[in-house]
């Protein structure tokens, strides 16, 4: 019996005994199943964080250094840490920039993620501000939202203090 069937038949048993599946349940879009994750949801499928070089944790509340690019832009690092069911090939990543509810900037990224142990990373993204004093100071979100080949999605977000320029 496939590895699909079988959390394909243990979803309808834990259903038809009135107890719900183990979490970390997500849709699969081309199966038509369902995919848990290893750990039944206890770790997330998607984390933002941010470095140039690996992925390092981005937490609520800490001061990212707003950077001026060489192209005259502006940006905060980011980075994106996945684990399975997400697919790290070909994986459609959008970092946004949020202030106060309303969307600053949006970028797309497509990537295949690379392994990192039982992860996958991409790193070196740019979170666009588009007007360093806009944000400088101030709680700003930067959102990352991860979709792949089989139209899973996962999203985690972080409330920021850009600094600097």
């Amino acid at each position: 019996m496939s590895l699909l069937h079988r959390l394909t038949f243990s979803v309808l048993l834990s259903l038809a005994i009135g107890c719900s599946p183990v979490g970390g349940v997500l849709p699969d879009a081309d199966a038509g199943g369902v995919t848990t994750t290893p750990d039944a949801g206890q770790q997330p499928l998607l984390e933002l964080g941010t470095g140039t070089q690996s992925f390092a944790p981005l937490t609520d509340g800490q001061t990212v250094t707003i950077i001026a690019g060489p192209q005259g832009g502006f940006h905060v690092w980011a980075a994106a840490r996945t684990r399975a069911p997400l697919d790290p090939m070909l994986l459609k990543l959008t970092v946004k920039v949020k202030l106060a509810g309303a969307e600053l900037s949006s970028t797309d990224y497509k990537v295949n993620l690379v392994k990192n142990g039982a992860y996958s990373e991409w790193y070196a993204m740019t979170a666009l501000v588009p007007d360093p004093a806009t944000v400088r100071g101030k709680s700003t979100v930067i959102e990352l939202v991860a979709t792949d080949a089989a139209g899973r999605t996962a999203s985690d977000s972080r409330t920021v203090i850009p600094s600097g320029p």
